[in-house]
């Protein structure tokens, strides 16, 4: 009896075994690890950017600076703002009204740093810009206006 027993034992350790390999083999050819164990991604992104605003920098003053603005707003309700502007380091800031007609300040961006400023927000571009009329201001460190760009 008890040789049999381990003969019966030993057989169905041994289906178990090849079962495993050929399960363990299938699933690697058709689900590869990575995708089993991948951690979940940030929802919002540039698949689901909702809208983009271009606004185009000119120079002011006589300054030489030109450059461009967008505003990305995505899906969760968040947006960015990045700015390009030569190689300029300074302030910018976004005010309501037009370059011509200056409203109030709206929101300071993080400064430009070689030409480069990126200001993410947890808010809609609405909440940032307003609904109305916006300009982008570019300023000096001395608080000249050396760029600006309207929608």
């Amino acid at each position: 009896m008890n040789k049999k027993r381990l003969i019966i034992i030993s057989i169905v350790a041994i289906v178990l075994i090849v079962l495993i390999s050929c399960f363990v083999t299938h699933r690697d050819k058709t689900e590869p690890i990575e995708e089993l164990v991948r951690p979940p991604q940030h929802e919002a992104g540039p698949a689901d950017m909702i809208n983009t605003v271009l606004v185009d920098l000119k120079e002011f003053n006589d300054s030489g600076f030109f450059g461009t603005a967008t505003i990305d707003e995505y899906s969760d309700g968040s947006s960015k703002v990045l700015v390009l502007l030569d190689d300029f380091s300074g302030n910018v800031a976004i005010f309501s009204g037009s370059c011509s007609d200056l409203g109030e300040s709206k929101t300071r961006l993080n400064n430009l740093r070689s030409g480069v400023s990126e200001t993410e927000f947890e808010s809609s571009a609405d909440e940032i810009a307003g609904s109305g009329g916006f300009a982008i201001i570019v300023f000096s460190e001395e608080g000249n206006v050396m760029a600006c760009g309207d929608k």
